[in-house]
C-alpha cells in the first residue's frame, strides 16, 4: 500500500509484518556463557570453528580441543547447559544439529531441565536414555523428539514445543554419550539455537498515517492472544534494501507502543516497516 501526499513523500506499509522474533537467539559465535560439563572426558563439549552451520562457530563434541568434530572409543557422557529464567508457557526450542555416531549407543539427546539438578559428566551411558527422560530428573521435558539424535551427518533443523507448567529457572542441557566401540564419526554437533513463546503472536492492521517529508506515525493491533505483550520493536529501512537477518539495512528503534512517530525519513521513498511483538522476554539466568 502506497500513502502519498502532497509533498510527494512516498511510504510503503505494511511490506512485512512479522510475528515475534525468537526470544533467545544463539549461534554460537560468541559463547554466551554455555557451560560445558566435560569433566576428565576426551569426548567433550567444545565452542569451536571445525563444522558449523552458517556464521563460523558451532557447539560440538571434540577428542582433540577443538580441532575436529570427532571422537574416540572411550566411554563418556558430557553436557553443555545454559540456565534460562522462563515464565509458565509454552515455548518452541528450535536448533540444529547432526551427529552420526553407533546406532542405539552414540547419540545426542536434549533436555529441558529444572536448574538446581545437579549435572555431572560420568563414564557410563547409561543415565541418558535412548528415548524418555531420566528418572533422576526430576521435572525434566525432552526436547529432541523424545529420542536419541544420531545417524545423520548432514544438518537438520529440529523444533519441540514445551510447556512449561511453573516459573522458574531451566537449563537447556545438550548431552552426548558414547560407548567403546569403535566410533562413528562424526559425533554431536549444534549451531542456530532459539526459544520463542507459542503464544506471542503478530500484530496486525500496520498502518501509516500523518505522513510528511520526513516523518510517518505508524499504528497496529495487538493480537489478543499475545497476552505477555507489553510494548514492540520497530524495524524500517529502505524498500530496496530491507532485510530482517540484515541490521545493516534497517533502522530498530525497540519497547515501543502504537502509535509511533518515525522521523527522519527521505523525501519520495518508499519504506518498509516491520513491528515485532515483545511478549515478557526468556532472560539468561
Amino acid at each position: 500500500m502506497e500513502h502519498q501526499t502532497s509533498h510527494l513523500t512516498t511510504i510503503q506499509t505494511p511490506v512485512v509484518v512479522n510475528a515475534a522474533y525468537p526470544l533467545y537467539t544463539d549461534d554460537f559465535e560468541s559463547g554466551n556463557n554455555w557451560v560445558l560439563v566435560n569433566g576428565t572426558q576426551p569426548n567433550a563439549w567444545t565452542l569451536g570453528t571445525a563444522t558449523h552451520n552458517g556464521s563460523s562457530h558451532s557447539l560440538y563434541i571434540s577428542s582433540d580441543g577443538g580441532t575436529s568434530n570427532i571422537y574416540t572409543n572411550h566411554r563418556n557422557t558430557v553436557y553443555a547447559t545454559k540456565v534460562f529464567s522462563l515464565e509458565a508457557n509454552e515455548y518452541n526450542v528450535q536448533y540444529d544439529w547432526k551427529a552420526y555416531g553407533e546406532q542405539g549407543y552414540d547419540h545426542m539427546r536434549v533436555f529441558l531441565v529444572p536448574a538446581d539438578i545437579s549435572i555431572i559428566a560420568t563414564t557410563q551411558t547409561s543415565l541418558i536414555y535412548t528415548t524418555g527422560v531420566p528418572s533422576v530428573w526430576s521435572g525434566a521435558f525432552a526436547i529432541d523428539g523424545n529420542t536419541q539424535l544420531n545417524l545423520s551427518n548432514t544438518w537438520k533443523t529440529l523444533t519441540s514445543t514445551v510447556n512449561v507448567p511453573a516459573s522458574g529457572n531451566y537449563m537447556v542441557v545438550f548431552s552426548w554419550q558414547n560407548d567403546n566401540n569403535p566410533p562413528a564419526n562424526p559425533p554431536a554437533a549444534v549451531d542456530n539455537f532459539s526459544i520463542q513463546y507459542v503464544s506471542c503472536t503478530a500484530p496486525t492492521d500496520l498502518q501509516a498515517g500523518e505522513i510528511t517529508t520526513s516523518s510517518a506515525t505508524l499504528t497496529w493491533t495487538a493480537q489478543a492472544s499475545a497476552s505477555s505483550a507489553t510494548t514492540y520493536n520497530v524495524r524500517y529501512g529502505v524498500a530496496s534494501d530491507f532485510d530482517l537477518e540484515d541490521a545493516s539495512t534497517y533502522t530498530e528503534v525497540t519497547n515501543v507502543t502504537s502509535p509511533l512517530e518515525v522521523t527522519g525519513l527521505f523525501h519520495s521513498t518508499v519504506y518498509t516497516f516491520s513491528v515485532q511483538t515483545v511478549c515478557s522476554l526468556v532472560q539468561e539466568s
